[in-house]
Parts: structure tokens; C-alpha cells; sequence
């Protein structure tokens, strides 16, 4: 749906400065502007986010950052749907499934929400909100949902909007950008300062790798300039496990998985350190919540599995093995690791198959 404008792909045309963007596109195009405020950077906005998960079930970790977008008298946005038309449903391709459009102001005149196709206005009230779903049951965008923002005829329109994707998200922390999408409505998203400085540095650590100690160097300055930066927290934490200082590590996970608990690596890379240091329950409840968040994570299941018979929780092992074969049935190690297990509980039958297929696969491997 978005179209990204920016120097290095797009034409001469569009890389102007924040004035000059403004000046040309408001003179074409309906321009609006939005105040981006990623997830722990303001209580208000957790807070907002914690009752719509307490409310509707809308979970925080599949949100993108909160948006107070402003439009003027006379500033509207063209009919559109905030899910992407040419994207095809799949497990993977985590399109916007549901939109919150909290109203700020009260507007006497204009600046109403209108769906195009269902014949709906929604006149702004101040503390009253929107919210509705933008994909249809199979997955694929709602063109039902098309819907314009009218231009208040006189006084300011202030909203908050957040999108709510349909798993889990991690939103990269952006420079100031304007965007434009295929109604020819185009808005410009402003980033607080400390973020855009504090992403700078972390986007430096990001080029000084692989020297992880100057990397890590970068990604400790913009945790002082802005302490809940979520890649500088994750991206911090990943040196320090690296460099094998596994304390101070977790403690950066720790504070990442505050902000965003369904976090894959963060989890993961924590259970490995907590393996590590002999505190198996707690990396076994980090894998857990990793298997919850992806059950289809070969390494997670057979690191579980691992865990669950050094515990000896056999069946739950047995289990975790099966689950991984579902996923990966060439995977020889798993496959030896299950008919270790199942001769235990005295399963011959099934710790012969498993064996025969591990020999099969090993066979193949080296022909």
C-alpha cells in the first residue's frame, strides 16, 4: 500500500527538505502529519496499548508504533485501506488486521472518517474511537473497508491510529520520512529527536560489526540518549552474549523482553545463556514462549527437547522430537535423539523405526 519515498529509490524529484516537501506536496496532494512514538517510549501511549489488549484482545507485540497525526483545515486523505491489496495471504506475510482511531478533538464542522462502501461517516468526537478489521476471513485485504479522512472545514482534527498486524511485529525505529500511497494522500511521520539520534548510532553499530566491542560501543551510547530503544537493547545484548559476558547480557534481554516479550531471539538467545549457566526451568520457559510465538522453530523444539530429558520430563521431550519431525522428518539427529527416548519408556517398536530412518537419512547424507 505505502510507497516509500526516499533519495536512493525514487526520482530527483521527491529528495527535498522537510520545507520544501511540504510547500510542493501541499500544493498537489491532500499532506498531513504524524508524530511516531514507538512502544516504551511514553506511559500514555503503553497505557493506551494495555487497554486495548486488556479490552479487545489486541495483543501489544503485533501493534506498529503509535501515530497523533494533525491535519489543518482543509486537509483531508483520499479514499484507501490500510491493508495491502497486492499481497497474498500466507503464513508469513503479517499484513495490518485491524486499524484504532482514538479522536483527540472535537470538530464542529468536517474532518469526519467515511467508508466509502459501506455509506458510514463517523463524525469526531473528543475520547470517542474507531476500530475495525481490514482483512477479510481468508486472509486477504478488505475492500469493503475503503475509507477517507474529510478535511475539517474550520479548527484543527488531532487522532491517535495504531495498526495491528497479524503477528508479531518489531517496527524499525525510522528516520523522519514522508509517505505516499496509491490514493495520492501523502503524510509526513515525524520521529522524536532522541529516537532519530539514537537510531543513528545504532544504525553505526550496525556497519561497525564485525568488531562486536566498537559495535557494542554505538549501541550503549543510544541506550544513554534514549534507554528503552528496543534494537539497541536486543542489538546491545546479542555483543555482550557474544563477548561471553553473560550477566550483563541478560540484564539488556531482560529489559528488551520488557518492551517486547514475545521477542524470538531475545527469548532464545536468554535460554541459551540460562542453559548455559545450569538454570534449565528458566530456559525452558524462554523456549516455551518462543514455541508459542513460532511453533514451527526447529532449534527451539530440539533445545526444549534437550532440556525437558536432561529434567527428566522423557514424555515431553518425546513430544518436542515429534513436533520437530512434523516440521523437519530428514532430520536424522532428531530422529536418534527420539529412539534414545522411546527405548526408555519401553517403546521398541517405535525406537526401531525411528533408528531405521535415522541410518536411512545418514546413508543418503554421505552417497
Amino acid at each position: 500500500m505505502w510507497i516509500l519515498i526516499q533519495c536512493y529509490q525514487c526520482s530527483i524529484w521527491w529528495c527535498l527538505t522537510s520545507r520544501q516537501v511540504h510547500e510542493r506536496l501541499s500544493a498537489a496532494y491532500p499532506y498531513s502529519t504524524a508524530s511516531v512514538i514507538p512502544r516504551g517510549e511514553h506511559e500514555v501511549v503503553d497505557a493506551i496499548g494495555q487497554k486495548l489488549h486488556d479490552m479487545l484482545g489486541l495483543p501489544k507485540d503485533n501493534a506498529y508504533h503509535s501515530m497523533l497525526i494533525k491535519y489543518k483545515a482543509g486537509e483531508k486523505y483520499y479514499p484507501h485501506v490500510d491493508c495491502s491489496l497486492n499481497l497474498e495471504p500466507s503464513p508469513t506475510s503479517n499484513d495490518r488486521l485491524a486499524t484504532v482511531i482514538i479522536y483527540l478533538s472535537d470538530v464542529k464542522q468536517g474532518g469526519e472518517t467515511t467508508f466509502t462502501s459501506l455509506d458510514v461517516s463517523v463524525k469526531p468526537k473528543r475520547g470517542s474511537a474507531i476500530i475495525f478489521r481490514n482483512l477479510a476471513a481468508n486472509g486477504s485485504c478488505d475492500r469493503s473497508m475503503m475509507h477517507r479522512g474529510e478535511p475539517p472545514l474550520t479548527g484543527v482534527k488531532y487522532i491517535y491510529q495504531r495498526w495491528y498486524h497479524e503477528s508479531i511485529l518489531l517496527p524499525s525505529y525510522m528516520e523522519n520520512i514522508v509517505l505516499c500511497d496509491d490514493s495520492h494522500s501523502c503524510r509526513e511521520y515525524i520521529h522524536a529527536k532522541a529516537t532519530r539520534e539514537a537510531t543513528d548510532l545504532v544504525r553505526q553499530g550496525e556497519r561497525a560489526r564485525p568488531n562486536i566491542k566498537k559495535a557494542l560501543e554505538f549501541y550503549k551510547r543510544a541506550l544513554k540518549i534514549q534507554p528503552n530503544h528496543a534494537q539497541a537493547l536486543l542489538y546491545a545484548a546479542d555483543c555482550l552474549a557474544q563477548l561471553k559476558q553473560s550477566r550483563e547480557a541478560l540484564g539488556f534481554f531482560e529489559k528488551h523482553l520488557k518492551l517486547h516479550p514475545k521477542s524470538i531471539d531475545a527469548n532464545f538467545v536468554s535460554a541459551s545463556i540460562w542453559q548455559d549457566m545450569n538454570k534449565k526451568a528458566k530456559a525452558i520457559e524462554l523456549l516455551q514462549r518462543v514455541i508459542a510465538v513460532s511453533p514451527r522453530d526447529t532449534d527451539a523444539l530440539y533445545n526444549i527437547a534437550t532440556l525437558y530429558a536432561d529434567e527428566g520430563h522423557v514424555k515431553k521431550s518425546v513430544s518436542a522430537l515429534k513436533a520437530l519431525l512434523q516440521v523437519d522428518p530428514k532430520d536424522h539427529g532428531a530422529h536418534t535423539f527420539i529412539a534414545d527416548l522411546l527405548s526408555e519408556l519401553g517403546d521398541r517398536k517405535g525406537a526401531t523405526e525411528h533408528r531405521k530412518v535415522a541410518q536411512e537419512l545418514k546413508t543418503r547424507t554421505r552417497e
